[in-house]
C-alpha cells in the first residue's frame, strides 16, 4: 500500500495515517493495559462543608475531583471523577470507590476530549487528516496508554477507509509489540506530559496538562517515518475548593515547524456551490484558508440518576440552531431524529466574556460546522450550557443536577452521543444536533461540544458578511481557547416528575438582546455606532442600570413556567464564572451593607395584621389583605431603613417583598445583596420564612415572620430567639479600609490615597478602619479576622495548623457587618491577611503564602507566572523585575456575600504607589499596554525623560484592549491614560486619569489588573526639569503601565502562549 497515499474520509473526518506494522519503539508513550501509574492521576477534595459560609444560600457540600493526566475528569485508580456529597459521581458511577461492574462496569465510563485535524501537508502534496481522542475507556477497554489505530496492525481495521476509534491497536513503544484497546488513541502520534500543579492552596488548586500531537508520515516504509508535530493540547484545571464545579481551560496550541501546511482549498468547507447570498460571498472571494483546520470537542458520559438505572432528563442550551446563514445547511434541514429532536432554537446564554477575551474564534459555518463564528459581539456574545438532571424512580422527586457549559458558543453539539453512535466522531453539518431526547429520562446522556476553527503561525482574519461588525472578524491565529465548566449540585424543585416530557421548571436565565446589534437606522449605519474612548470625559456618579433579567445584576431569577429553565443553583453557580462581579462594579458600588439584631417578642409587643395590611394597602390602588387581621406577628423593624431606602432591585414596590416569584429567586441568586435573616443561627428563607414589609411613604422597613410561605400563618417565635438581619441599603459605600497589623507603614499611606478617591471623586464614602489581626497594643481597633487559636499571632487565624483557611468575623458591632460587607484591603498577602484570604479567590494568586513560590500565578494566562510574553516561565524571572515593580488591583465577592477589592505590589514601596494611581491626577504616568508587555517608549526628543514631547496624537486608532477606537496620546502602541493640554506659555502639560475612573470604564468581566511600574524611566511635564534634566529628589516617581487585564475565564485582549 502506498504509505503516501493518505485519503480523508469525508462523512468521519476521521481518515487514517498509514503506518507499517513494525512497532516503533520509543520513551514515553502508552503502555500495555493494566499498567496505569497511580501518578497519572490526581484526586482534589472540596472544602465547602467544612467551610464558614453559613450566609450561603444553598447545602454547604463540597466536589470531589479526580483527573488523569491525559485530560480527562476521571482517576481511574480512585475511581473519581465529579463526585458531590459522597452520593453522585456522573463521570464515575456509583460515588464512592466502589464499581457497578454489572450496569456500569469502568470501561463505559467516557470522559475527556476528540481533537481531529485537517490539514494540506507541503510535505506529501495532499489533504491529510490526524485524530487522537483521550476519553479513559472505548467502551471495551479503559485506561492504558496511547494506542495507534492502523489498518495494517493484527486485528484492526480492515481498510484504511475503516479505521476510527473504535478500532483495536499498537500500544506506541511497546517492545514486543502489543496489541488492544483503551480510551487514549490515535492515528498519529501523541505524548503526554505529566501533570504540573501551579497552585494548591487551602481553598484553590490548579493544575495543567499537556499532550503533543503529531502526524506520523511514512514515505517509505517504517525506517522512514517521522513525527510532524502539529499542535499541543493544553489543559488548565481551576477548581476553586469551595464551588460546585470545576472550570477547564482548554488551548489549543500550534507548534508546527516551516514547510508543514499549506491552504485548504475553499471546496473543503463547501463540497456544492453554496446557493445563499451570505455564503457564496464567502465562498467566491476565498479561494481557501492557510493553516490547519481543528474540530475539538468535549465529550463525555452523564450517568447521573439513581445507581444501577443510571436514567436522566437533559437539555442543550445552545446558541446555534438552523437558521441561515448564521448555521449552516448543505442539502436539506435535518428533520427531528427519532433519538432526539434537532430543533430550530437558539438559546444561547448571555456572557460579559466577548469578542475581545478571544485570539481565535471560531470559524464560519460550513459544511463540517453548523454554526459559527463565535463570539459574535454584534449577534450577541453567549456561552451553551447543557443541564441534566438525574431520574430517582417514578412519584421521587429529582435529587440532583448537572450542567456543562461551553465558551464560547460551539459549532456542534449533541446530548445522545452515546446512542446515536457519535461519539467516535467529529459532528458534520448533516449529522443531528439534539438538544433532548423525544422520550426522556433516558440511560444516559452522553453530551458533545465541539469548536471548529483554524490555526496558523502567521495572524490572519476572514470577513464575515453576516457579523455585520468590520472591528469583529473571524479571527485566525496560533492558539485557540475554549472553556469547559462541569458542575453537580442538589435539584431545587419539589415537584414529582412523572411525565417523560417533563417541562424544567426553574430559575430563567437572561438572554441579550442581540437582536439590537443587526438592526440598522435609517441613514443605513448601525444601531450600534463607533464607540470612542474620551478621557476627557469624566462621569463620577455612574451607577449601572438595574434591569431585570437583561443585564449583569439582575442574574436572571425570573422565574419562568413555560419552557426550559435552569436550576437556580446552577444559575449562581455560572454567574460566578461568566457573569462576575468584577472591577468596573466595583468602581461603582451602589449598596451599604448593615446588621442589626433583635429577640423574639411577647404577644403583646407583636404586630397585628391589620396593620401591617395598612402600611401595604397605602401603596396599592387594589387593597388586599396579605396578612391575617387580628392575628399578631413577631417582626423586627429596620432601623437604618429611617434613613436609608431598603435595597432590593426585584422589589414591585408594592409594600411587600417576598410575594412574587421575582423577589422569592431575587435572595438567592448571585450578585443581588439581599437580606440575610437569621433565628439562633439558623439561615430564613424570604418568602418561606418571612416577608418584608415597606413602606414606600418613609422607607420603613420590617422583617415579618411566617411559616411556611403561609402570610396568614405567623411563625412563632421564643422571647429568648436570637434575630440577626444582615441587608443592605441604596447609597453605596465600603464598610472597611484595612491594613496589615504587621505591615510596612507605607500600606496605610497607600490606604489613604484609596480612601480619599472614592470619596472625593466617587462620592462612595470608606466607613471605618481595620486591621486584619487583634493589636492587643491597641485594644479598640477593630480586627476583620477570626480567630482559632488561643494567641494572637498568624497561624492563630488559621482553622488549623495543617488547614490554612482563614475567616473574617460575622460582624464588629451591632450595626456594622464584617461577614457580607464591603471590604478594600490594602497590602499584599505576606502584610495583610485579608488580602491572604481573598488571594486565593482572584485569577492573579500570589503563590508565597500557601504554596512557597515567591511569585505570581496568572491564572486564565495560560497559567503564566510573572510579566513576560516572550516565554512562559513558572518561577519569577528576576531580569523581569530589575528597574520596576508589580502593582496588583482585584476584586472578588464570596459565598456570604462579602466583596473583596485588594490594593497591593509586590513591596511595600509598589504598594504604595499602586494605591497613589486612585488619587493619581499629575503625579504618575499612566499607560495601557498593547499587549507585549513592555513600554512602548521612544526618546524622541533625546533629553533622557520621558516627557509630553515623546508621545503622538491618533485621532482614530483601534485599542485591542479597551476593543474601542480612540482619540489619544501613544508612546508607540500604549495609550496614554490622559490627556495633554499646553499651558499660557505653550510649555506641553500632562494629566492622568485616576485609576478610580480606569476602573469605572473597565471591560465587564475583568476582575483583577496587573500593573508594572517603572522605576528607571525619568520623567517630568515642568519644563524646567525638561530643559536641564534637574529632579528634586521629591520629583522621582514611577511610571505606570496595564500590563493584565485577567477575567474569570480569559484575559483582555488575548495573547499566545509562547
Amino acid at each position: 500500500m502506498d504509505k503516501r497515499a493518505k485519503s480523508l474520509v469525508s462523512f468521519l473526518v476521521c481518515a487514517t495515517l498509514l503506518v507499517s506494522a513494525t512497532p516503533f519503539i520509543a520513551s514515553g508513550f502508552g503502555v500495555p493495559a493494566g499498567s496505569d501509574a497511580s501518578s497519572w492521576y490526581m484526586t482534589v477534595n472540596g472544602v465547602l462543608d467544612t467551610d464558614k459560609y453559613t450566609l450561603y444560600p444553598y447545602d454547604a457540600k463540597s466536589l470531589k475531583i479526580g483527573f488523569s493526566k491525559f485530560g480527562e475528569m476521571v482517576n481511574s485508580v480512585e475511581n473519581v471523577g465529579l463526585e458531590y456529597g459522597g452520593a453522585r459521581d456522573p463521570f464515575a458511577s456509583p460515588a464512592g470507590s466502589s464499581v457497578d461492574s454489572v450496569n456500569m462496569p469502568k470501561r463505559v465510563w467516557q470522559e475527556g476530549w476528540f481533537i481531529n485535524i485537517t490539514y494540506y501537508s507541503l510535505l506529501t502534496d495532499r489533504i491529510r487528516n490526524v485524530w487522537a481522542m483521550a476519553l479513559h475507556a472505548d467502551l471495551l477497554d479503559y485506561g492504558n496508554g496511547w494506542i495507534r489505530v492502523d489498518d495494517e496492525y493484527p486485528g484492526s481495521a480492515s481498510s484504511e477507509s475503516a479505521e476510527n476509534p473504535r478500532d483495536r491497536g499498537y500500544f506506541i513503544g511497546s517492545s514486543p509489540a502489543t496489541y488492544g484497546f483503551g480510551g487514549r488513541k490515535t492515528n498519529g502520534t501523541v505524548t503526554t506530559g505529566d501533570i504540573e500543579v501551579l497552585y494548591n492552596g487551602p481553598r484553590r488548586f490548579v493544575a495543567r496538562v499537556v499532550n503533543t500531537i503529531s502526524d506520523w508520515v511514512q514515505l517509505d516504509g517504517p525506517e522512514t517515518a517521522i513525527d510532524v508535530p502539529l499542535v499541543q493540547v493544553i489543559i488548565t484545571i481551576d477548581f476553586n475548593k469551595d464551588t460546585k464545579e470545576v472550570n477547564l481551560f482548554k488551548d489549543v496550541k500550534l507548534i508546527t515547524t516551516k514547510a508543514v501546511f499549506g491552504t485548504i482549498p475553499i471546496s473543503y468547507f463547501f463540497p456544492t456551490e453554496p446557493t445563499d447570498e451570505d455564503h457564496y460571498e464567502l465562498y467566491s472571494e476565498n479561494p481557501g484558508f492557510s493553516g490547519l483546520f481543528i474540530q475539538f470537542s468535549n465529550r463525555g458520559e452523564w450517568d447521573l440518576g439513581k445507581p444501577t438505572e443510571y436514567r436522566s432528563y437533559v437539555h442543550f442550551f445552545t446558541q446555534g440552531a438552523q437558521t441561515s446563514p448564521y448555521d449552516y445547511v448543505t442539502s436539506y434541514t435535518p428533520k427531528p431524529q427519532t433519538a432526539g429532536p434537532d430543533e430550530n432554537v437558539s438559546e444561547g446564554l448571555a456572557t460579559v466574556y466577548d469578542y475581545p477575551y478571544t485570539l481565535t474564534t471560531t470559524i464560519f459555518s460550513n459544511y463540517y460546522s453548523r454554526h459559527g463564528p463565535e463570539p459574535d459581539t454584534a449577534w450577541g456574545d453567549t456561552f451553551d450550557m447543557a443541564q441534566i438532571i438525574g431520574y430517582e424512580g417514578s412519584g421521587t422527586a429529582p435529587k440532583y443536577v448537572g450542567y456543562a457549559a461551553y465558551w464560547p458558543s460551539l459549532s456542534d453539539w449533541a446530548v445522545d452521543g452515546l446512542g446515536m453512535s457519535q461519539w467516535w466522531k467529529s459532528l458534520t453539518t448533516d449529522d443531528a444536533h439534539t438538544i433532548d431526547r423525544t422520550s426522556e429520562p433516558f440511560k444516559s446522556p452522553y453530551l458533545i461540544g465541539e469548536w471548529d476553527f483554524l490555526l496558523s503561525d502567521a495572524p490572519y482574519t476572514i470577513d464575515c458578511p453576516w457579523t455585520q461588525n468590520e472591528n469583529t472578524p473571524i479571527k485566525v491565529d496560533k492558539q485557540f481557547r475554549g472553556v469547559t465548566v462541569y458542575g453537580l449540585t442538589d435539584f431545587h424543585n419539589d415537584n414529582i416528575l412523572d411525565d417523560e416530557d417533563y417541562e424544567y421548571e426553574w430559575c430563567y436565565y437572561s438572554t441579550p438582546y442581540r437582536e439590537q446589534a443587526t438592526v440598522q437606522s435609517y441613514d443605513g449605519e448601525f444601531l450600534w455606532e463607533k464607540k470612542y474612548f474620551d478621557p476627557y470625559k469624566w462621569d463620577h456618579d455612574i451607577v449601572p442600570y438595574v434591569g431585570k433579567g437583561y443585564d449583569d445584576n439582575m442574574n436572571g431569577f425570573y422565574a419562568d413556567y413555560y419552557g426550559n429553565i435552569i436550576d437556580k443553583e446552577v444559575a449562581y453557580q455560572l454567574y460566578q464564572k461568566f457573569k462576575p462581579w468584577d472591577l468596573e462594579k466595583s468602581s461603582e458600588k451602589w449598596t451599604s451593607r448593615w446588621v442589626e439584631f433583635g429577640l423574639g417578642k411577647a404577644s403583646a409587643d407583636e404586630i397585628d395584621g391589620k396593620d401591617l395590611n395598612e402600611i401595604i394597602d397605602g401603596q396599592r390602588t387594589d387593597p388586599v389583605n396579605v396578612f391575617k387581621n387580628g392575628t399578631t406577628y413577631d417582626y423586627i423593624y429596620l432601623e437604618m431603613t429611617n434613613m436609608l431606602p431598603f435595597y432590593s432591585i426585584a422589589y414591585h414596590h408594592d409594600g411587600v417583598i417576598g410575594d412574587d416569584p421575582e423577589e422569592v429567586g431575587e435572595w438567592s441568586a448571585y450578585c443581588t445583596f439581599a437580606e440575610r435573616v437569621l433565628v439562633n443561627g439558623k439561615l430564613m428563607v424570604r418568602g418561606t420564612d418571612y416577608y418584608i414589609v415597606v413602606d414606600d411613604h418613609t422607607e420603613n422597613a420590617r422583617v415579618v415572620f411566617i411559616d411556611g410561605g403561609k402570610p396568614d400563618k405567623p411563625l412563632e417565635l421564643d422571647e429568648k430567639d436570637v434575630i440577626k438581619v444582615l441587608y443592605s441599603t441604596w447609597f453605596g459605600s465600603y464598610e472597611w479600609i484595612t491594613v496589615g497589623k504587621d505591615s510596612h507603614p507605607v500600606d496605610s499611606i497607600g490606604s489613604a490615597m484609596v480612601t480619599e478617591a472614592f470619596d472625593s471623586i466617587k462620592k462612595i464614602p470608606v466607613w471605618k478602619p481595620g486591621l486584619d489581626m487583634y493589636e492587643s497594643s491597641t485594644p479598640t481597633v477593630p480586627s476583620l479576622l477570626r480567630k482559632f487559636g488561643a494567641g494572637d499571632t498568624r497561624a492563630d487565624y488559621y482553622y488549623s495548623a495543617t488547614d490554612h483557611r482563614l475567616a473574617l468575623k460575622d460582624d464588629w458591632s451591632s450595626t456594622t457587618p464584617i461577614a457580607s460587607s464591603n471590604i478594600i484591603t490594602v497590602g499584599g498577602p505576606l502584610a495583610n491577611v485579608v488580602t491572604e484570604y481573598f488571594n486565593e479567590f482572584g485569577m492573579v494568586i500570589y503563590r508565597g503564602s500557601n504554596f512557597g513560590m515567591n511569585d505570581f500565578l496568572l491564572v486564565p494566562d495560560w497559567g503564566s507566572t510573572f510579566l513576560g510574553h516572550d516565554t512562559l516561565n513558572t518561577v519569577v524571572d528576576p531580569g523581569e523585575l530589575e528597574g520596576s515593580g508589580i502593582g496588583i488591583v482585584s476584586t472578588y465577592k464570596d459565598l456570604n456575600g462579602t466583596v473583596g477589592l485588594s490594593v497591593y505590589g509586590y513591596s511595600g514601596e509598589d504598594t504604595l504607589w499602586t494605591s497613589k494611581l486612585f488619587m493619581n491626577l499629575n503625579t504618575v504616568p499612566i499607560f495601557l499596554d498593547n499587549g507585549n508587555g513592555v513600554l512602548d517608549w521612544t526618546d524622541s526628543n533625546d533629553n533622557g525623560l520621558l516627557d509630553p514631547g515623546d508621545l503622538t496624537w491618533h485621532d482614530d486608532k483601534w485599542v485591542p484592549k479597551l476593543h474601542q477606537t480612540v482619540h489619544g496620546w501613544f508612546a508607540g502602541d500604549d495609550l496614554m491614560l490622559g490627556w495633554i493640554i499646553p499651558d499660557d506659555e505653550g510649555n506641553n502639560k500632562w494629566f492622568f486619569m485616576p485609576l478610580i475612573m480606569i476602573l469605572q470604564g473597565e471591560n465587564p468581566g475583568v476582575t483583577d489588573l496587573v500593573i508594572r511600574l517603572y522605576y528607571n524611566i525619568p520623567n517630568s511635564c515642568n519644563p524646567d526639569v525638561v530643559a536641564t534634566g534637574k529632579f528634586f529628589s521629591q520629583d522621582v516617581h514611577p511610571v505606570a503601565l496595564i500590563v493584565e487585564e485577567l477575567g474569570r475565564i480569559s484575559e483582555k485582549p488575548q495573547h499566545p502562549d509562547p
